[in-house]
This record gives C-alpha cells, structure tokens and sequence, in this order.
C-alpha cells in the first residue's frame, strides 16, 4: 500500500525471455599466432599482407537455444620500440593500412590515424563474425606499411578486455570476453612479437644474424627480400677473395620466390670443413639487384 493515502499501488507485471547463459560463461580467447605458422620479423618498408598475430574466439555456451555472438569491433594497440604505444601520427606515418581477416573475408581500415586503431569487425561479409553457441572464429590481424614509415620496429597488441567487442545478436547485450588459458582477463597477454621494417632497397636490407656467430656450432641466417620470384645466388668469399662456399637457387625454389627470405649458412665451406675464425665477404645476386657484406666468424 501506498504509505500516504493506505492505497494499494498499481503493480504492472512484465513477462520477458531471456537466454540462459550461465554466470561468467561468454566469450574466450586464445593466442594461436604460433599454431598458424605466422613468424615475420623483418619487412621492408612497403611490404603488404604482413601477418603478425592470430587469435581465436570461443562461445562458451552450449546451449543451442541461445543466441549467436556476434564479433562487433576490435581495437588493435599499435606498439613501437620497447612494446610502447605509438602516438596517432607514428601509426599514420608507418600504416598504409591494418586489416584483420575473419575466416576467409577481410575487414581493412585503410590510413589508420588513431591507436588503438578500431576494427569493425562487425562488417566482414557472409556473416563471418558470427559466432553459433559452442562455436569459434579465427582472427588474424595484418598490416600493409607504407614504403618509408617512420617506426622502424613495430608490434601489435590486444590490450585489454574491453578492446575485443562481442554482442548477443539479437538483444545486442556485451558479451565478456576472458583469457582461454586461465578465465581470466586478457589484459596485457595478446601482444606480438616485434616486427623490425629494414629499407625497401635491396642492398640496405640484406644482413645475416647472428653477426658474428660460431661456425660449427651454430648457423647464420642470411636474409634478403625478393619483389618477384627469381634466381638467386650467394657466394661466400674469404678476404684474399678465395670462394668457400656457394649455393644457387632458380627462380620458384625455396629461397627463390616473392617476399622476404632466410636462408643458413653453418659455416662450413664446400668440403664440409668447418672455416677458420675471420671475416668473410658474402656477395648476394638476385635478378638484377646485387650486394656484398661482412660475416664474421668467431668459435
């Protein structure tokens, strides 16, 4: 009753059906950068379609009644030297674009000029950010770098929970989102390893590491970058201009195709022999770029 007058108040009763997700279960999320093969260290500036991190995002619900989640945005942190956040205009000055693929469609942001830059993964096509209870997708977040950019190391980080954006389709409620590893909040633990951009000039580019490294114990792994496939060959001379070692490699073969490259070199000369400690000069020819450079060898 109502306290002044002893009247009985009007009651309006609202019957209203809700999903049953239990408390705490939603959305989980695990690192699968490694499970996919995605490794890229060293790009020159310009490359495109550099991957760098991979996730995946689990619904756990199993309940088939429920609604499906729907991946709405996700805010990827661009990370400089030292994993710290570039400022908008470092981000500007190195991305010519960040996408983030989403089972076999693509979400671009193209000229990003914020950090974090958001992701409206939402838009992907054929409903790909679609997640069905007890249902998961894959993301991979990529970039495309402009050809001089003004970081020279970057990274890439989902830093917090509240960065990854998921949503009950129908009544768009938020979803919480947790480390798959320990229930946990993601903060901090969805981070790439560093990704060092080198001159998109060929002989500025090319190095080896480790530099010096030990010769039989150890391998060297040179490293260049092909803009098309095409033959290449790497010859290892001592300083009184003697060859000690030599590998060919025709156009399409391992080492031989578009995209950055690696091959090993175990310091070893072309009997087999382990080289004695020095420097060695290693002259790299690919189509009609050539360069030479110092190994160093120490046991």
């Amino acid at each position: 009753d109502d306290e002044n007058t002893n009247a009985p108040t009007e009651v309006v009763v609202i019957q209203q059906s809700r999903p049953n997700v239990p408390e705490g279960a939603a959305d989980s999320m695990a690192d699968v950068t490694e499970a996919l093969g995605i490794d890229n260290k060293v790009v020159p500036g310009g490359a495109e379609g550099v991957d760098k991190m991979a996730f995946e995002l689990m619904y756990e619900v199993t309940d088939p009644s429920v609604n499906d989640a729907l991946v709405d945005t996700v805010y990827v942190t661009i990370l400089g030297k030292n994993n710290q956040p570039l400022s908008p205009q470092g981000v500007g000055g190195t991305l010519a674009a960040l996408y983030m693929d989403v089972g076999n469609e693509q979400v671009r942001v193209t000229n990003p000029q914020t950090n974090p830059v958001a992701v409206p993964v939402t838009s992907a096509p054929n409903n790909a950010a679609v997640i069905a209870p007890d249902g998961s997708v894959t993301l991979v977040v990529g970039m495309d770098l402009k050809s001089h950019p003004s970081a020279g190391e970057i990274g890439v980080s989902i830093a917090r929970s509240r960065d990854v954006i998921i949503r009950d389709i129908v009544s768009r409620t938020r979803l919480g989102v947790t480390d798959a590893a320990t229930g946990q909040p993601i903060d901090g633990k969805f981070t790439s390893a560093p990704l060092v951009i080198m001159s998109n000039d060929f002989g500025e580019y090319v190095h080896n590491y480790p530099n010096p490294f030990q010769a039989g114990a150890q391998s060297t792994s040179i490293t260049y970058f092909l803009t098309q496939d095409g033959a290449v060959s790497i010859r290892i001379f001592d300083l009184l201009g003697n060859l000690v070692y030599k590998l060919e490699m025709a156009a399409g073969q391992e080492g031989a195709t578009e995209g950055p490259q690696e091959v090993e070199w175990d310091g070893r000369n072309m009997k087999g022999e382990v080289v004695r400690n020095g420097v060695y000069i290693c002259v790299l020819s690919a189509g009609s770029n050539s360069t030479k450079f110092k190994i160093a060898v120490a046991k």
